[in-house]
């Protein structure tokens, strides 16, 4: 299982994977605050609820992220789980839906391009709206995006296995017969539809395991569902 090494006050702050790096930042440092998790989420609320103590954040100036704000200095390091060798640009979607479909106003989608990118998407979702609902919007704000940005080469990595098999296995099938009786049709007709003029690699990814760009995505999407409107 993944581990995240949250240095709040040390040389960089910042997340790390080893205790190695984590060790470089804190050793010897004065007043050095850094801590454990199994969870990335902790660790981002972690060192945003410690990173003004340290002097390092003398300015006010603020980098504004469409669901949260943080340090405009604070630059992570890069995590393994991002670097590609291929020159297709990875995008990771999630949809979050507490009490899947029995709160109209408690939904989110999250797409994650990378740490401080302003590609990145969360957005509350209103209305009637289903976890596979919010997993399909996700994956169309993506193309969406990649589209606007002149992405021709993705990878699109998304914990939903009905969005993988969909679009690889399925869709060309339920075209011939018109999507008869299929759920979600309006989705799946746009994402079909977004999805031309892009060469897309679909790869589904364990939710919840510790995969960087996926809990980053869910983190956008949960925090999205959970804004008031």
């Amino acid at each position: 299982m993944s581990v995240y090494y949250a240095v709040a006050i040390g040389r960089k702050p910042g997340i790390y994977t080893t205790w190695d790096e984590c060790k470089a930042q804190v050793n010897g440092f004065s007043g050095s605050k850094y801590k454990k998790f199994k969870n990335i989420k902790f660790a981002l609320d972690f060192i945003e609820s410690n990173a003004q103590s340290t002097q390092k954040y003398k300015s006010s100036k603020t980098y504004t992220h469409p669901s949260e704000k943080i340090p405009y200095n604070y630059v992570p390091p890069i995590p393994t789980q991002l670097i590609s060798n291929s020159d297709r640009t990875i995008i990771y979607t999630d949809g979050a839906c507490p009490n899947n479909g029995n709160n109209p106003n408690a939904a989110g989608i999250g797409v994650f391009f990378g740490d401080n990118d302003r590609r990145n998407i969360s957005i509350k979702l209103t209305g009637h709206v289903t976890n596979n609902r919010a997993e399909m919007t996700a994956v169309i704000y993506a193309l969406d995006a990649a589209h606007k940005n002149n992405l021709k080469k993705i990878e699109i990595k998304t914990d939903s296995n009905l969005v993988k098999r969909g679009m690889t296995e399925w869709i060309e099938g339920w075209k011939k017969t018109d999507y008869m009786g299929k759920k979600n049709v309006d989705l799946w007709k746009m994402i079909d539809a977004y999805s031309h003029g892009l060469d897309i690699k679909w790869t589904h990814v364990n939710g919840h395991v510790g995969i960087y760009g996926n809990e980053m995505a869910d983190l956008l999407a949960s925090r999205a569902a959970n804004t008031l409107i």
